[in-house]
């Protein structure tokens, strides 16, 4: 897979949901440790601009009612635990005080939800809302009836997997699915990891499809897919470091003069605009050492001349060469700079 394909990565329920000691949180709405060490890696490795996560809405949904849920059960249970309580002797009416009736926790989810979206950029798979929306519920029930992929039969129901059929016919009407060259679907649900799936995925998107059980895979995946993005991005960071920019300033305090031309002009100052603003693959290291790698940094620097009146300046390109273990080979000027 070339490095600056892009690719989706889908998430279901079982692999998002926030617990907190076992039990679903519903004082705060985030996703859990899957998307973080997701997300985390993405950002980390400077994958923003070819990688993002998107969660179906039937997803978002689902996570937001298991809260909803959680938070009644845990009234009712402090209910029953303050009627107990009124009995004793010791205990006046009023001591203890229940959440009040009327507040809407469902209402207070969504606003949640809606704030966790945006602030990560979560791209959300909807369910078709217009003309299609007919053709969409035909085709799950047909797939019910037929116990096609992700429905499927189980000890006591012929037909288990209605989410999930929602899930899977959102992703297949998604336009969205045709920006990306790849997709990578994270499931622990044994309807979706399913070959039936990935096949009539790919026959009727014409994209590739992965299909996931673990974070784990998924970062392996994209590890192996971008791997020479994240070795170029692994590199960018050591030359935009203070260590970096300090040797390239040394390097340039040697320097007298601009050849330009066949002329030198006398340099009054410096300015490093970028000391990094791309990666290239040292081909000439590569060859000498065929076993190695070595990259080049392509700095951007601004160089002042000494006149009589004022000082203009020039743009002056860096090429320094690095090889594998940080060492630095040499640096190119263009226009030269001479001492």
């Amino acid at each position: 897979m070339a490095s600056e394909e892009k690719t989706l990565i889908v998430l279901d329920t079982n692999v998002l949901r926030s617990t907190s000691e076992g039990e679903v949180t519903y004082c705060s709405f985030e996703f859990g440790y899957a998307y973080n060490r997701i997300e985390s890696f993405i950002r980390e490795n400077g994958l923003s601009d070819f990688v993002r996560i998107a969660v179906p809405r039937i997803v978002i949904d689902e996570l937001g009612k298991q809260k909803s849920k959680r938070y009644l059960a845990d009234i009712e249970a402090l209910s029953e635990i303050y009627s107990r309580l009124s009995l004793m002797p010791h205990t006046k009416p009023g001591n203890v005080k229940l959440p009040r009736g009327d507040f809407d926790c469902e209402l207070h989810i969504k606003q949640l939800t809606e704030r966790y979206l945006v602030e990560k950029k979560i791209q959300v798979i909807e369910i078709p809302t217009d003309d299609r929306l007919k053709g969409f519920f035909e085709r799950i029930i047909k797939r019910a009836f037929e116990i096609q992929p992700p429905f499927r039969a189980s000890q006591k129901y012929s037909d288990v997997g209605f989410k999930d059929a929602l899930m899977w016919e959102s992703l297949l009407s998604f336009d969205g699915v045709r920006d990306f060259n790849k997709v990578i679907l994270l499931t622990a649900d044994t309807g979706l990891n399913n070959p039936e799936c990935k096949k009539e995925f790919e026959n009727k998107i014409k994209k590739y499809l992965s299909i996931q059980q673990s974070a784990d895979f998924v970062v392996e995946e994209l590890s192996s897919d971008y791997e020479e993005h994240i070795r170029n991005n692994q590199f960018m960071i050591f030359a935009q470091s203070d260590y970096f920019k300090s040797y390239l300033q040394g390097q340039l305090s040697g320097k007298k003069h601009v050849l330009k031309r066949d002329r030198r002009y006398p340099i009054s100052r410096f300015e490093i605009l970028n000391p990094c603003e791309s990666v290239e693959t040292d081909e000439e290291y590569i060859e000498q050492e065929p076993e190695s790698e070595g990259k080049i940094a392509n700095s951007t620097i601004k160089v002042f001349l000494k006149r009589k009146k004022g000082e203009p300046s020039v743009i002056v390109k860096a090429r320094t060469h690095v090889d594998e273990n940080r060492n630095i080979n040499r640096i190119d000027f263009d226009p030269e700079l001479t001492d």
